[in-house]
C-alpha cells in the first residue's frame, strides 16, 4: 500500500479511536493489515530508477499533505491523528537501506530479519492492477477523513 493510504488510514484511526494508548498501536498494526490487501506494485519499474524515485517522492508528499491537513484544521484529537498517520506509515521506513542499495547498485537485497521477511511476505498480492484498489481506498479514506474533520 502506498504511504499516502497508510497515512490516511492512520489518521482515521486516530480521529475515531482517540485514546492514544489504543489508537497508536492500532495505527502501527494497520500498516500490516493494509499490506495484506491487494495494492499497487509495478515490477516493470526498474529498481532505483528515476521513475521509482519520483513515485516515492510523490507518495511521501501525499503523506505529508495528510498530516498538514490535520495540523491546519486541528479537529478534536488532531495530535493523536497526526501521530497515528506517522505510525501507520512508519514500517515502510525499514526499506530505506534496501532502497539505497537498489539506487547504488541496481540490485535488491534479501530481507535481513524476521520483521522484514514478514513484511515482504504479506505483500504477495501487490501488482500493477492493485492501483485500482488503492485508488478506491484513497477516495473512500479522503471522504471519511473529510467527514471526521468537519469543524
Amino acid at each position: 500500500m502506498r504511504a499516502t493510504n497508510h497515512a490516511l488510514t492512520g489518521a482515521i484511526i486516530g480521529l475515531t479511536v482517540q485514546n492514544p494508548w489504543v489508537a497508536l498501536p492500532a495505527a502501527f498494526l494497520s500498516h500490516f493489515v493494509c499490506d495484506l490487501i491487494p495494492h499497487h506494485d509495478d515490477p516493470s519499474i526498474p529498481m532505483g530508477s528515476k521513475t521509482e524515485i519520483r513515485l516515492l517522492i510523490l507518495d511521501a508528499f501525499g503523506a505529508v499533505i495528510v498530516a498538514s491537513y490535520l495540523f491546519a484544521l486541528r479537529p478534536e484529537h488532531w495530535f493523536v491523528a497526526c501521530w497515528a498517520a506517522f505510525l501507520a506509515t512508519s514500517p515502510d521506513l525499514m526499506w530505506i537501506p534496501r532502497f539505497i542499495q537498489r539506487v547504488r547498485t541496481g540490485k535488491d537485497i534479501e530481507p535481513r530479519n524476521w520483521l522484514e521477511k514478514f513484511h515482504a511476505r504479506i505483500q504477495r498480492w501487490a501488482s500493477p492492477r492493485g492501483a485500482y484498489v488503492e485508488a478506491v481506498w484513497a477516495i473512500a479514506a479522503v471522504i471519511l477523513l473529510a467527514n471526521l474533520t468537519k469543524i
